[in-house]
């Protein structure tokens, strides 16, 4: 890793670069990341921003190469993004337990509402052109039908934290 700067208020730049020489599968209890390159920009007075301006991310294990992920982000203070390609992802490669594919295409992520001590305001937005199909999900969308269906479906209500409940278990 090396860091770089030319004062208090200036962009420090961080290049970083990770060897796992351990990687495996999930389903075997280890991380399929084989190495990971990363350059980093922000000023070191303003800590509610930093742009990631790469990432390079080698999937896999040490025996068999699972594809790849690059791309560029920004993270501030309560919402960050991610714009991502993947290349050659092959998913059962990372885990067993997942369907033999290989995807390429773009993924963008944009989060918002982290910055707050709860998570009620929180975001998660997809978007991605993999396999030929185009696709996008949104948690606000989603939080809404997930609570009704949980609701009026399963009987469940949301938990209440000042609440404590006991059960007596047979």
């Amino acid at each position: 890793a090396t860091a770089q700067t030319q004062g208090m208020d200036q962009p420090a730049l961080v290049d970083l670069t990770l060897a796992n020489s351990a990687a495996g599968r999930w389903n075997e209890g280890r991380l399929p990341l084989r190495r990971l390159s990363l350059a980093l920009r922000g000023r070191p007075d303003d800590r509610n921003t930093v742009d990631l301006q790469t990432f390079d991310a080698e999937l896999g294990s040490t025996r068999e190469a699972a594809g790849r992920v690059q791309g560029k982000g920004r993270w501030s203070q309560g919402s960050w993004e991610l714009d991502a390609v993947l290349a050659d992802l092959q998913p059962s490669l990372l885990d067993q337990r997942a369907p033999a594919m290989r995807l390429d295409g773009p993924l963008a992520l944009v989060g918002r509402g982290f910055g707050d001590a709860s998570l009620d305001a929180a975001q998660l937005d997809l978007k991605a052109d993999i396999a030929g199909l185009r696709s996008g999900l949104s948690s606000a969308s989603a939080t809404a039908r997930i609570e009704r269906i949980a609701e009026k479906a399963l009987g469940l209500v949301q938990a209440d934290p000042d609440t404590t409940t006991y059960l007596r278990l047979p």
